[in-house]
């Protein structure tokens, strides 16, 4: 009889359970097709694997996330078109994406005026975040650190960990990413007792780089300042080595690609650096166990996309399982005061701009292969 009256206690408590859990529908509009679709398929693949984990360790209160994807095609009206569909049609009380900047500024038209919160995953202006008169969109919150941060982290590295002291900056004065990245560099750097000697500017898809590394050569700096993409730094970083400049060569993430070693040269990389959201070799047991898990679904390793979609699924997680209900502004108020969320990237907190608080690695090429060399928060 006892053990009767405690098979129905434990059947009346599963199913009390069961009755009050909530399925709670969250958006996911990516570029899963189109000319992004290599970023949007990888974040997915980190949310898939980060919804996993939390609905294994039933870790939002018992309640369980539900998931409309609609593909963006890479497209900036697309993704205003999906996101009106998820918050009209599919009732979604949050939705994470696009990938692109461009899109996530679009789609905020949407989610400010339906007051519905949008977490980007990979965007990293700042004007995600803010309008074009500096306000902070209510409803829209970014988990990558911001591209200034980058230039600003790169900057203390330099001064502190290289004790460099009279720099110089190459960049591609085109691009918002590179600008953006040299004029925060060349403001932290300043600030923290440096000197800039010199600001050079190249082209998008320049072949040659001699009259510059010559210039840059003469000037006789501690460190150069590349921020740009690979496309360009391979060649400049490969020129440079022939003429003899041996000095640490610093950049952000766009110097992220495997096809970076190959063109600029393997042993040309040696002491060049760039600031990066996520380090491959990263010994912490959680980023580990993410790696390892990653590798067991997808059969291969993650790259930074994918690691940036799994963080923000679990600051997502974090606000459901604070917010006072099930509702759209709730959770955006749980957003607002997130603090110190375990991530692969983190921990991670919000900060009153709705961006991201938290620490980026500093990666060293050592024979072409990445390798994680410091990590550095954000907070200056």
């Amino acid at each position: 009889m006892n053990k009767f009256l405690s098979f129905l206690l434990v059947a009346f408590i599963l199913l009390t359970v069961n009755c009050f859990a909530e399925r709670i529908p969250i958006g996911v509009n990516l570029e899963l097709s189109g000319k992004n679709s290599i970023y949007g398929q990888s974040v997915m693949k980190g949310i898939d694997l980060a919804l996993e984990k939390i609905h294994n360790t039933n870790d939002i209160n018992g309640n369980t996330i539900v998931l409309h994807w609609k593909d963006n095609q890479s497209s900036v009206d697309m993704s205003k078109t999906n996101t009106e569909e998820l918050i009209n049609q599919d009732n979604v009380i949050a939705i994470i994406g696009p990938a692109s900047s461009s899109s996530v500024i679009k789609c905020s038209e949407v989610t400010e005026w339906l007051r519905v919160p949008q977490i980007a995953p990979v965007a990293s202006t700042t004007k995600v975040t803010k309008d074009e008169d500096g306000n902070i969109r209510n409803f829209t919150f970014m988990t990558n650190i911001s591209d200034p941060e980058q230039g600003s982290i790169m900057a203390k590295f330099a001064f502190y960990n290289l004790n460099a002291h009279k720099a110089v900056a190459v960049f591609e004065s085109t691009s918002q990413y590179s600008t953006s990245l040299k004029n925060s560099f060349e403001s932290s750097f300043i600030g923290y007792g440096g000197e800039m000697l010199s600001t050079f500017i190249y082209q998008r898809d320049q072949p040659d780089y001699m009259d510059i590394i010559l210039k840059v050569k003469s000037t006789n700096p501690d460190v150069i300042y590349l921020p740009g993409y690979y496309q360009e730094a391979d060649q400049f970083i490969a020129q440079a080595r022939r003429l003899g400049i041996t000095i640490p060569i610093l950049g952000g993430d766009g110097l992220d690609s495997f096809r970076f070693p190959l063109y600029a040269g393997y042993q040309a990389l040696n002491n060049t650096y760039m600031t990066h959201g996520y380090a491959a070799d990263n010994i912490d047991p959680f980023a580990k166990e993410f790696r390892d898990s990653f590798k067991r679904k997808y059969g291969q390793y993650p790259d930074v996309f994918s690691v940036l979609g799994y963080d923000t699924i679990l600051v997502l997680a974090d606000a459901l399982k604070r917010a006072e209900k099930i509702d759209p502004e709730s959770v955006k108020n749980a957003l607002e005061t997130t603090k110190d969320v375990r991530a692969i990237t983190g921990p991670i907190s919000i900060k009153l701009d709705h961006t991201t608080e938290k620490s980026m690695f500093i990666i060293e090429f050592k024979d072409g292969v990445q390798t994680y060399k410091a990590r550095l928060s954000n907070i200056f």
